[in-house]
């Protein structure tokens, strides 16, 4: 979990009526990240990653919003795949170095592979595994 987005589940006041003001301005955050990346489906629109949505419908943005201020967010939803941000699991944020200091791009091996994941899973473990296995034996023949 991203303690820089707690925001996201503190959407009401708890001694008076209103949307949280962090709230608002994380909503505002979040859009701003989606539109940067351009992270848009046919019209401008953007998957609404609300609780009722689910990031399944894309729809116009203020309408993401207006739903955001309504609903709140789906359920740990800390990492923003569905809006460009790449997934990092624990063990993809550092590679443990091998013979002469070879190191696999993650995201490379993924658009070389044709493998597009969401979450981990065995398939993806076994091609990195093996990348690494390759590189640092293609290592010992560059030297």
């Amino acid at each position: 979990m991203r303690s820089d987005r707690i925001w996201m589940y503190n959407r009401r006041h708890h001694s008076r009526k209103g949307l949280n003001d962090e709230f608002v301005a994380g909503v505002d955050q979040f859009i701003g990240y989606v539109l940067f990346e351009k992270n848009l489906g046919s019209n401008g629109q953007i998957r609404c990653p609300c609780l009722r949505c689910d990031n399944r419908k894309f729809i116009d943005v203020e309408i993401v919003k207006d739903h955001l201020y309504r609903h709140g967010f789906v359920p740990d939803y800390y990492q923003w795949i569905w809006h460009g941000e790449p997934f990092l699991h624990h063990d993809d944020i550092e590679r443990v170095g091998i013979e002469n200091d070879a190191r696999v791009d993650v995201d490379n091996v993924e658009r070389v592979v044709g493998v597009e994941v969401d979450e981990p899973n065995l398939y993806r473990t076994m091609i990195l595994d093996a990348a690494v296995t390759n590189t640092a034996s293609n290592a010992q023949f560059e030297t």
